[in-house]
């Protein structure tokens, strides 16, 4: 969802700011902790939302692909306030591993994070962005986040085709067929 105009005069200013910093300097903005809450959060969702769009803008090995031009920024609430910086490598979070499975096709192993949240983030970002994150899946087994088609449970497999072909069943389908192949058995 974008920014509301009311959003874009609370935040824009703040980024702006913040990405004339050096690394190791952050802007505190005073507002209450749930306020500061509610804006890290708008500035976590609109970092990663550039980082989305920027895979649609920017060709893969571009600079900005996959990150956005916010991808160095950090927004937290704290008792004091809004605290926002600049960081010098991507935070490792939900989010941007994501992020960068789209971005990169590599897998990346989530252990930490249980699947149902992964699963959550996933599934919000697939709606809102399917052109983009819709080849990202997660596999449960491997605890593993995947981008490309998802594994099915078919397997290729050699077959004997010169030999008698055996059917593999049930104990109670096994009974029938012995039966129906033994000629004493009316």
């Amino acid at each position: 969802m974008p920014l509301t105009e009311q959003q874009e005069r609370e935040i824009y200013p703040l980024l702006d700011q913040v990405l004339e910093l050096p690394f190791g300097k952050a802007v505190l903005r005073r507002c209450t902790p749930g306020r500061a809450d509610y804006l890290a959060r708008h500035i976590k969702g609109f970092i990663w939302e550039s980082a989305i769009e920027s895979m649609q803008m920017y060709e893969p090995g571009h600079p900005l692909y996959g990150k956005g031009s916010y991808a160095t920024i950090w927004a937290e609430a704290h008792e004091q306030g809004l605290l926002v910086t600049r960081l010098q490598h991507l935070p490792n979070v939900l989010g941007w591993q994501l992020i960068q499975v789209a971005a990169t096709k590599e897998p990346y192993y989530f252990a930490p994070t249980p699947i149902g949240r992964v699963r959550q983030v996933l599934i919000r970002m697939q709606r809102k962005y399917p052109d983009i994150m819709g080849q990202v899946w997660v596999d449960a087994e491997s605890l593993s986040i995947y981008y490309g088609e998802k594994a099915t449970d078919t397997v290729i497999v050699d077959i004997d085709v010169e030999g008698e072909l055996s059917v593999t069943a049930e104990a109670a389908q096994q009974a029938r067929l012995r039966n129906l192949k033994d000629p004493n058995n009316d």
